[in-house]
């Protein structure tokens, strides 16, 4: 049976530096995860996860995709595929907010976030760095 969830419908939840939403939480996928994202804070501590790729699609605003030491610029209908067990992050430009969509070939998606805690700083020339 087709599900679709209204974003009103989704509960969003405060996670470090991003608000998300499991829009399927309730509908539990089977061997995929999906996850909405609000970032507004222009620093943030990367994640991981272990156990599968990740798909990131820019939904609104414009910022940069932090991959282990390197930022690129990241905006609006942008999609990224991060490879499993590699630290990033996004992080919007300041004074802006950015919308994703994230998707997971992996049901568990709690299981497969691992939080770091190096912050990204991203810096004018495109680069960031971690401190």
């Amino acid at each position: 049976m087709t599900v679709i969830v209204s974003r009103d419908a989704c509960r969003f939840r405060d996670a470090p530096a991003r608000s998300v939403a499991d829009p399927f939480e309730s509908a539990a996928p089977d061997g995929f995860s999906v996850r909405l994202v609000h970032l507004e804070r222009e620093r943030r501590s990367p994640h991981l996860h272990p156990h599968s790729q990740e798909a990131i699609h820019v939904l609104k605003g414009k910022g940069v995709l932090w991959e282990d030491g390197t930022a690129r610029r990241f905006v609006e209908g942008d999609t990224a595929l991060i490879e499993a067990r590699v630290p990033h992050a996004t992080v919007p430009d300041p004074g802006t907010g950015m919308d994703l969509i994230c998707f997971f070939p992996h049901a568990d998606l709690p299981a497969n976030t691992e939080e770091l805690t190096d912050v990204v700083v991203p810096e004018s020339e495109g680069r960031s760095s971690a401190s």
